[in-house]
Parts: C-alpha cells; structure tokens; sequence
C-alpha cells in the first residue's frame, strides 16, 4: 500500500538551529536547552524545550526574527538562580539566590551585600538577526512539492516501485549558536603550615556580580559575597608538614 504524501507546506518553511557546543566555553554537552524565539512585532516569545541538544528544527512563517538559547532549562536551576523578563530579548537576566551562613558574620551588618550560593554551569548562546521572506517560503514550497520515486532493483523481484525510494527535496535555512558559559570560577590556592591540623577552613569574596544579562553578558551593578563550599588540603610532605589549601 501507499504511504500518503505528508505535505508540511503552507506558509512556512524549516529552519534548523545549529548549536556549537565547545569544551572550553562549557565544560561538557548538556542533556538538554531551551530556546526562546522573538518574531518582531509579536508581544511574546516561543519557547521549545528540547533533549536535542546539537539541532532543532522550527517551522517558521514570513517575518524577522531573533532568539536565545540556555543550557537545560529554567526549572533545572531552580535553586540557585532565579530568571527575570525571560519574555524580553533585551530584559532577559538571572540572578543568584541568597543563602544563608552560619559563620559569616558580616551577613547581619545593614547595608553589607548579601550571601548568594555559588551557581552551576550555565551556557547561553545568542543569534544574529533573521528573516524569512515570502520569497523564500514560496522557492522553500516549490521544492518540497517536487519528489519522484525511483526504481529499486530487487535481486529476487527485479525492478519495482517502492516507497524506500520516494524522495523529498527541500531547503532549510540554518541559524548558527555557539553557547558560552556564563559562571566564572575563581580558584584559591594558599600553602599554610601545620596544615595536617587543619580540621575546617573558611573563606568567601566580596564584590562578586549577582545578576546577568543573558543576551548581552554584562553584570548588573548589584554585588553579592560567596563563601566556600569545599575544600582539599594536599600536604607537600609528611615531614614539612606544609600544605597546599585548594578551595
């Protein structure tokens, strides 16, 4: 029997975002990211949630367009980031959340910033401007309406018409991204004597930025304090009894 021609034109035509994901920008693939798409002149975005983390594939009407993209999506850093105006290009910003501290005591002076949690890994990737013409939804239909099927030569039936040989054609516009991460990580090393006594240590910095703008990478002027939340001690020799304190 015959498969029916499943035609997906109609005003549209695909698009396939195309993300880059480099070691160095991220420290590995993530299981999954979240797109939010701006057609200009529509008050809200679209947004698609995906496990498919390398390319997506939209179906998009004539009009110009713009998007961001963030590594997993909101709900898998609740906790330590909260996300404002993600339904603005321009506003779309994440901030750290607070934390509390036994022993940092500067945390109850008035005015002092407050302590954040140390955030995970996250990547955002920023596309350039595009826009789907008319022209090119109608070029994009042309092809897709042409198909042929071809001729399979079977050993034990020779030559015959199968639907393994239907064939589609059609063209898609590709949307590069390449997705940085956003955190910053701030490696202390301090040699200390008698480290083998060392049973806690405890150490935070100030001044450190709280919240990002995710579509242009600068930090608001809003400041924060984070405290450490682990350390290793690595002594040089038993006999020296000098250490390497790495937090």
């Amino acid at each position: 029997t015959r498969r029916d021609l499943e035609i997906e034109y109609g005003g549209s035509m695909k698009v396939v975002v195309n993300c880059r994901w480099e070691l160095d920008a991220y420290p590995e693939t993530p299981t999954g990211m979240t797109i939010y798409l701006f057609r200009e002149g529509e008050s809200s975005p679209s947004v698609f949630s995906t496990p498919r983390v390398n390319s997506y594939e939209l179906s998009l009407n004539a009009g110009r367009y713009r998007l961001y993209i963030i590594s997993q999506s909101v709900d898998d850093y609740e906790g330590t980031l909260i996300f404002k105006d993600m339904d603005s290009f321009g506003k779309a910003r994440a901030t750290l959340v607070e934390n509390a501290s036994s022993w940092y005591s500067r945390y109850t002076k008035a005015g002092d910033e407050p302590i954040s949690v140390n955030p995970e890994n996250i990547a955002v990737g920023v596309s350039e401007e595009f826009e789907i013409t008319e022209q090119m939804i109608e070029e994009y239909e042309t092809f897709y309406r042409k198909y042929e099927h071809k001729r399979i030569y079977d050993p034990r039936n020779g030559l015959s018409e199968t639907d393994d040989g239907e064939k589609i054609e059609y063209r898609t516009i590709e949307i590069p991204v390449s997705p940085r991460n956003i955190v910053s990580q701030l490696w202390v090393t301090v040699y200390a004597d008698q480290a083998d006594n060392l049973r806690s240590v405890r150490a935070a910095t100030t001044g450190m930025a709280r919240t990002i703008a995710l579509t242009s990478a600068s930090t608001a002027h809003e400041s924060s304090i984070q405290v450490l939340d682990h350390w290793s001690l690595d002594l040089d020799t038993k006999a020296s009894r000098v250490g390497r304190l790495d937090g």
